[in-house]
């Protein structure tokens, strides 16, 4: 009997993120939360990196500015998705000395309409954003074209990628392992894909009433800030799950945070509570 290729795909989740189209880049509906979270998760990121290269990180606030200030003028301006061949509508704004993550190789794992993986390229990053549902990537290519950026966008799986052998300075894994069907194989894979000594920072829900309550009752039952049906409560994983699977793998963590939202100012921020939505940086083999 033939075998099968061990696969980190959950075809239901496969389902809900085809059903996105454009909402990728429309800041106002479905992939609202992501857009709002983005700015504190971009700013923790490339301090992380910056700290771990001994980088200065003087100019990550202004990069990240810069960034959505483009975004912004880029909005005014009608893009097409589907046009591929779209060139630059946007000059970007920052001065290439004030790229902080220059010439740092990135993978972005699940990279979906590219939100992270924009945002990181056009902080200097060599950016390359997988995905396995293949929707989104035209989408994502249009954008970056649009807004003046290179982004290596690809259809494939990490275990796949990690089989060719592929190496990154930094690998983010951004509210991707909650959705996929095979946890260990894909732990495996996104650990073969991080260069020894170098960075994986990863993100996911906290499994506990809290973050049912937060995640899956108020954000999709109740005020529908996420499409309905997108988590299952059973994947989510404690933290302390977590580190049972990477620190046997080579992965150290060397930093675990939480994202909180300030209701009254309406802006996340990075705060040593990880009750919810928590992220971890680990070191590949420090020693």
């Amino acid at each position: 009997m033939a075998s099968h290729p061990v696969t980190t795909i959950d075809p239901k989740d496969t389902d809900t993120f085809k059903q996105l189209g454009h909402a990728w880049w429309d800041r106002s509906a479905e992939m609202y939360p992501l857009h709002h979270l983005n700015p504190a998760r971009l700013a923790y990121i490339a301090r992380k990196i910056c700290e771990h290269h001994e980088r200065s990180t003087t100019h990550i606030q202004e990069a990240i500015d810069a960034y959505y200030a483009d975004l912004k003028e880029l909005e005014g301006k009608g893009l097409k998705y589907t046009d591929q061949a779209q060139t630059a509508l946007v000059q970007p704004r920052l001065p290439a000395a004030h790229r902080p993550l220059a010439g740092i190789s990135v993978l972005d794992i699940g990279c979906g309409g590219g939100i992270l993986s924009e945002s990181m390229a056009y902080l200097g990053a060599e950016v390359k954003g997988i995905d396995s549902v293949g929707e989104a990537l035209p989408i994502a290519r249009v954008h970056a074209r649009a807004m003046g950026l290179s982004v290596d966008y690809e259809q494939v799986t990490a275990e796949a990628l990690a089989a060719r052998g592929a190496q990154y300075d930094v690998v983010l894994v951004m509210e991707v392992i909650e959705h996929v069907a095979n946890v260990p194989v894909f732990v495996d894979a996104m650990v073969q894909l991080t260069k020894s000594r170098e960075m994986l920072i990863l993100s996911t829900p906290n499994r506990n009433w809290l973050s049912w309550l937060i995640v899956i009752f108020a954000a999709e039952d109740v005020l529908g800030l996420i499409p309905k049906g997108m988590h299952t409560y059973s994947q989510f994983i404690r933290p302390e799950e977590l580190l049972q699977l990477t620190a046997p793998r080579g992965l150290t963590a060397i930093d675990r945070q939480g994202f909180v939202l300030d209701v009254f100012r309406w802006r996340w921020f990075v705060l040593p509570f990880d009750w919810v939505d928590y992220i971890v940086t680990f070191i590949k083999n420090p020693q």
